[in-house]
């Protein structure tokens, strides 16, 4: 990787890569016990966030993990996998649920969300996000916010080679 950084559209600082763990970072504690729960993780609710997020990013980007996830994917969720791919790892979010379904928060206190929403997904984006294999992000600003779906920089390449496509650059933020 040579820079750490990706240059922002919006006056402000730039950017953080969006290895696994700066995706892993932006989501809150309860997302991350949930993806955790989903995938069968441990998840020590007693440590602090930094650490949680560090133990999930060692397992997710474990090399056996991708191969045996991909092995298992529904054609129409690798389209949506290669849509972000053919993207360069991210897209505008209100594109991708356009095109492969909603994403529904994560609240397990209200009557009207399902505890578990991993076990009855209703969308391929609800599928990949509680795999973890997307991120929804906020790549802009708090003023001027720019909800994304990311694929980690770690993914691109064992994902193009694993769905059978030309390996990707990393991306450019949105526009």
């Amino acid at each position: 990787m040579e820079n750490d950084v990706a240059v922002s559209l919006f006056q402000g600082p730039p950017i953080p890569r969006l290895d696994v763990r700066t995706c892993l970072a932006a989501q809150n504690r309860r997302v991350l016990m949930a993806l955790a729960r989903a995938n069968g993780w441990p998840f020590d609710t007693a440590r602090p966030k930094a650490a949680a997020v560090e133990a999930l990013a060692r397992v997710a980007e474990s090399p056996a993990r991708l191969p045996a996830v991909c092995a298992g994917l529904t054609p129409e969720l690798q389209i949506a996998l290669r849509a972000l791919l053919d993207a360069g790892g991210q897209m505008s979010r209100g594109d991708f649920v356009y095109r492969f379904g909603e994403l529904r928060p994560y609240r397990p206190w209200r009557a009207d969300s399902p505890a578990a929403p991993w076990e009855t997904p209703i969308s391929p984006a609800e599928v990949l996000f509680y795999r973890a294999l997307i991120f929804p992000l906020n790549l802009g600003t708090a003023e001027r916010p720019q909800p994304a779906i990311v694929l980690p920089l770690e993914y691109l390449a064992p994902l193009s080679d694993l769905l059978s496509l030309p390996p990707v650059s990393p991306p450019p933020p949105l526009s």
